[in-house]
């Protein structure tokens, strides 16, 4: 190929384009990063046809050349030593099926041994012109020794097809010891076929229709480990293997490549040219190695891809942010313990424009997407991504993260443009007993459904969790134990897959909170069914309390003057019905409450100062005079079948009643008394953790 890199070499030439983001809170645009400097040979090609500095079939025999001689690429073009992993080239090769009888005669002729089916004599991958295993001592041996008849193609058969699929592996250049461990590696190839496919199958309700080949073969290049090809006229599939691979790798990459068979009969769309199609195959058939070999973990090889792009535009083939976001995939089965969803997604995305059927395929997409924005933290304090036998947490890379650092009595400013499907992470340190009040004001922000923000907050070295979404503002007053914020991080999502936003929003901690006779009041409860997160529900309740008298409580009553009442919730659920099939559905809320009381019998009586002196504090869910002020959000997906409305109601508190504390003088403690009790029951085929946390003021 060193001639067609002479020709295409006079085509490049290096052009800077810097984007210049300002005043906008809505940015429409493909890309959002500036032009990087990717350091692979195959992303520095994408990049130059994207900018029109060559054409489409210079790049795609360019990127051939790259997986298979990437020593005669121009030196421009050359990957980084430390980033020689090739990946699969499933677009380019579309791209070349689709186009042949356009090609020019020069092209066809450098492509045509890649392009060809290995059972073609001509063919690069047949394993008859294999000479990689040929030894001087093979030279003079006898072919008779190596007896094709000894090593007969393996063959798997459906209840529908016989010997729909065909493993090769016999190489006539190659020792009988090498063609023993070439058997050796089929019949591994062969058992991976034989778990995969009725899981496949039962997964998407499909199964390949036509037979197809698998070649153990030759292929130079140690970064590129397989390929799923297919091409017109007849329409054929084969699936190429490169043969050195260790035996997890080789199980997992035909795994892969045997997903993507699957996707080809799935629908035409993902056997044609386009970057998207590409990103739904590359991060489904990456889950699909997840999803068969659980504890292989081949695919954690892409962990440092994900968390270290995890800010940039979601739907990229850039970074082999194609093959890394099966963590998103992987997210969204964890979370919604559903493996179906793969299925949703691919059935969405099958006539194309991924971008925008992604979000249909997800229920409660802009709620869910909040939560993959905090599984993208991961890290310390909060890591949910789980694994067999556990998941190599990284966290997300620097340049998705910044600090603040919150030492006097001032406001601080905060800009982020968030890329289509990004998430960035903001973190504050309130490090001064002189900061009382903090508040963090949203209110420049434009409000938009797409941007999503949870806040984890650590006060006391406890650290809780908040979905401020649909807050303009959240303050906090440290002077209150309850409040006293060490930490904040808040996790910003972008929903929108093909917008990017700016947003603006300042940390005030220049005033100080008005002393208040307060209180506060936190339940939470957790379901886990199975090891896995089922529901959570958390209500809490920030009171100012008043003496009243009343005749038929002995001692001081100190009731409720006001208060306001948060309540956030979800749960995901799955159910299989002989008649109906899978259904699955969720709810979600989060509501407030604000409510005020005159001087009454109605009030809620918080807490008693006894005549012996003691303190009786009453800790419960009171009833309220708005019974029903939670608005939950519903989704039911039946028969692939989906429904989604609202209800109000009163707050899910499952199984609890009225817990006194009794507390002496010498519990009090700077006018404060608190605690945490925290239970389990069996619950709903699970497990109910409850905890209660309080803290009030004492006059």
């Amino acid at each position: 190929m060193k001639k067609l890199t002479t020709l295409l070499s006079l085509f490049l030439t290096f052009t800077m384009i810097i984007s210049v983001l300002t005043g906008c809170s809505l940015l429409k645009r493909n890309k959002v990063e500036e032009k990087p400097e990717y350091t692979n040979a195959i992303d520095k090609i994408r990049q130059r046809y994207e900018e029109g500095e060559i054409s489409r079939e210079e790049a795609a025999v360019m990127t051939v050349q790259a997986a298979y001689f990437p020593e005669q690429l121009p030196k421009e073009y050359a990957s980084d030593p430390n980033d020689e992993f090739i990946f699969e080239i499933n677009d380019e090769w579309c791209y070349i099926t689709e186009n042949w009888n356009d090609l020019s005669e020069e092209t066809k002729k450098e492509l045509r041994p890649y392009y060809l089916e290995p059972d073609d004599p001509s063919s690069y991958f047949n394993l008859r012109n294999d000479t990689s295993e040929l030894s001087f001592t093979d030279f003079f041996r006898s072919r008779k020794v190596n007896a094709e008849e000894e090593y007969p193609p393996l063959h798997y058969s459906t209840s529908s097809h016989e010997n729909i699929v065909t493993i090769y592996y016999y190489n006539p250049n190659a020792s009988a010891d090498v063609n023993n461990q070439m058997k050796a590696k089929a019949l591994l190839v062969l058992e991976t076929v034989q778990k995969a496919w009725p899981m496949y199958r039962d997964l998407l309700g499909i199964e390949p229709s036509l037979p197809f080949d698998v070649y153990l073969t030759h292929i130079p290049n140690q970064g590129l480990w397989g390929e799923a090809r297919w091409q017109n006229q007849p329409l054929k599939y084969w699936i190429n293997i490169r043969k050195t691979l260790d035996v997890k790798t080789l199980q997992a990459t035909a795994a892969h490549e045997l997903f993507h068979i699957f996707q080809y009969e799935y629908a035409p769309y993902y056997r044609t040219n386009g970057l998207e199609s590409d990103w739904i195959k590359e991060s489904t058939a990456t889950w699909a190695m997840h999803y068969v070999y659980p504890d292989y973990n081949i695919e954690h090889v892409f962990i440092p891809r994900f968390f270290n792009n995890i800010e940039k535009e979601r739907i990229s083939n850039f970074d082999k942010r194609n093959y890394a976001n099966y963590l998103f995939v992987l997210f969204l089965t964890q979370y919604t313990g559903r493996a179906e969803i793969v299925k949703d997604l691919i059935e969405k995305c099958k006539s194309g424009d991924i971008v925008n059927n992604i979000p249909k395929a997800i229920d409660s997409y802009e709620s869910t997407f909040s939560q993959f924005a905090l599984y993208g933290w991961d890290k310390d304090p909060f890591e949910a991504f789980m694994d067999i036998p556990s998941f190599p947490h990284q966290g997300a890379g620097n340049s998705a993260c910044e600090e603040f650092y919150l030492t006097e009595k001032t406001e601080t400013k905060a800009e982020e443009l968030l890329s289509p499907g990004g998430c960035n992470y903001h973190t504050f340190y309130i490090d001064s007993d002189e900061i009382d009040k903090v508040v963090f004001d949203f209110s420049e922000t434009e409000k938009n459904s797409s941007i999503r923000k949870q806040a984890m907050i650590k006060i006391n070295g406890v650290w809780t969790r908040e979905d401020w979404s649909e807050l303009s503002s959240r303050t906090f007053c440290r002077s209150k134990p309850e409040e006293k914020i060490e930490q904040v991080i808040i996790a910003w999502g972008n929903a929108d897959l093909t917008s990017a936003y700016s947003i603006k929003y300042k940390v005030d901690t220049k005033e100080a909170c008005e002393v208040e006779k307060a209180g506060f009041m936190r339940i939470t409860q957790t379901l886990t069914v199975n090891g896995l997160l089922a529901s959570q529900a958390v209500l809490e309740s920030r009171e100012v309390l008043e003496l009243v008298q009343d005749e038929y409580i002995s001692g001081n009553p100190y009731k409720i003057a006001e208060r306001t009442m948060t309540f956030s919730y979800s749960y995901h659920w799955k159910t299989e019905f002989e008649s109906l099939g899978v259904q699955t559905g969720s709810t979600t809320a989060l509501s407030e409450l604000t409510e005020s009381y005159e001087q009454n019998e109605d009030q809620p009586v918080r807490m008693v100062i006894t005549p012996d002196g003691k303190i009786r504090l009453t800790v419960f869910y009171d009833n309220t005079s708005n019974s029903e002020w939670v608005v939950y959000q519903y989704s039911l997906t039946t028969a692939n079948i989906t429904q989604n409305w609202t209800e109000t109601g009163a707050p899910v508190i499952q199984d609890y009643g009225y817990f006194d504390y009794d507390f002496n003088e010498s519990d009090i403690r700077d006018h404060h008394i608190k605690g945490t009790e925290s239970f389990d029951i069996d619950a709903e085929g699970g497990s109910l953790h409850t905890k209660v946390e309080f803290d009030y003021y004492i006059p």
